[in-house]
Order: C-alpha cells, then structure tokens, then sequence
C-alpha cells in the first residue's frame, strides 16, 4: 500500500516541475550545458534503467525518483537515502 506522504510527495513534484522550469527562464541563471550529463551514475542513473522525476530532500540525504526497466514497462518510485 502507498503511503499519505508518498502520494503528497509525487503529487507535489507533478505540480511544481512546470511552475519551477518557467521560473528558471528569466531569473538571471546559468543556462545549462548543451551535452547531457549522467546523474549520480551507479546510485540514481542505472544500466539499462530510464530514470525521471528526481526530488531531492532540503538537506540533500534523501532522494525520490521513478524508473522503467525500458520502454512500456512497469513504473517503480524508489527512495533512497544517499
């Protein structure tokens, strides 16, 4: 069963990521490279996996994230203490 706060979690990121990537435009921020980078590879970026959706805690310690095992397949949220 899911928890109250995993909902509220999920929920939360599904709402905030438009509103944040609008905000980013204008704000007087570096623009990001133009080469994607893998994240954290071994730990949240796996062999054979796609991962999305990454919240991190305030305090850094603590990561949400969603994977597929490929294309179609069945959506996993993972936590993960780092």
């Amino acid at each position: 069963m899911i928890s109250l706060k995993t909902v509220i979690v999920w929920t939360s990121l599904w709402l905030a990521v438009p509103l944040l990537a609008m905000e980013a435009g204008g704000q007087g921020q570096a623009q990001p490279e133009p080469v994607a980078e893998i994240f954290a590879p071994g730990v949240i970026s796996l062999p054979g996996h796609i991962e999305f959706c990454l919240a991190l805690s305030p305090d850094g310690n603590e990561a949400f994230f969603a994977i597929r095992k490929g294309p179609g397949q069945t959506l996993e949220n993972i936590f993960r203490r780092l």
